[in-house]
């Protein structure tokens, strides 16, 4: 099932979630603002693997969405200091002091 898959490719765009969570932890990011910009991703997405002639490209593209949303949480998760500090609209639904997320 997975054999055809061009991982270069599911790996590149995974990587995209990274990019997302150093954006949602370092700069901060509103829903207004990240939802748009995960739309545009997406579209990017379809393009890249549209070009690529991927043998299975809903497959592609849904393996690399789930990567890249285990990604995009994981990185954040791992500067959580630093998203708290970038991100206080979210304050409210924290229920874990800052230092105690072990």
């Amino acid at each position: 099932m997975f054999d055809d898959l061009r991982w270069l490719l599911v790996v590149a765009l995974a990587a995209t979630g990274v990019a997302m969570g150093l954006g949602s932890a370092l700069i901060g990011l509103r829903k207004a603002e990240e939802m748009p910009t995960w739309g545009v991703l997406y579209v990017g997405w379809i393009v890249a693997v549209s070009a690529s002639s991927a043998p299975k490209p809903f497959l592609t593209l849904l393996v690399s969405s789930g990567l890249a949303g285990v990604l995009h949480g994981t990185t954040p998760a791992l500067l959580i200091d630093r998203y708290r500090a970038n991100n206080p609209w979210y304050a409210a639904r924290w229920l874990v002091p800052a230092g105690n997320c072990s």
